[in-house]
């Protein structure tokens, strides 16, 4: 159950990562993808 709470709970993001997570996506889908979902999962490079 916590888990879930964590993963839907809202989190303050800098304007800065926000910015830079828009340009990588339109730039590069697929290694967005990935790391969303290493961020999703708590999991740090």
């Amino acid at each position: 159950m916590k888990a879930l709470v964590s993963f839907f709970a809202r989190r303050e993001v800098n304007m800065t990562t926000q910015f830079a997570r828009q340009r990588m996506s339109k730039s590069m889908p697929g290694e967005f993808a990935a790391m969303e979902s290493f961020r999703l999962l708590g999991i740090s490079l």
